[in-house]
């Protein structure tokens, strides 16, 4: 199943989470990266930490500098290849068949108990 709604503000903190880690990867530091994308470090600091809000331009600036797909750095399922939504598919179907399942079961233990008369 479909994870919850995120709310701004666990959008913009996974962002910079990613934005953070694929830096570090490639031995960037915030000052180089900020020095790019002709912008102060301590704005670079807060894109990272989730407290400075990002217009799409900014985000795909950002992965073109990291030379990264903007799909490594934003996490929506549309965004998803068509092999991972496959899958994200299929287990979704595997867990309404469990949940069915159940329901049948309950269903037949609540028949049998109506039937049973000592």
């Amino acid at each position: 199943m479909r994870q919850p709604i995120k709310t701004d503000q666990q959008i913009r903190e996974t962002i910079g989470e990613k934005i953070k880690n694929i830096r570090k990867e490639g031995k960037i530091t915030q000052m180089q990266l900020a020095e790019v994308l002709h912008i102060d470090y301590r704005t670079m600091s807060a894109i990272e930490l989730g407290n400075r809000k990002l217009d799409l331009a900014m985000v795909l600036l950002i992965a073109d500098v990291l030379e990264v797909p903007l799909t490594d750095l934003i996490d929506h399922p549309a965004f998803l290849s068509p092999t991972e939504a496959v899958i994200e598919l299929q287990d979704e179907v595997k867990e309404l068949k469990e949940f069915i399942y159940n329901i049948q079961n309950q269903f037949l233990k609540m028949e049998q108990g109506k039937n049973y008369r000592p």
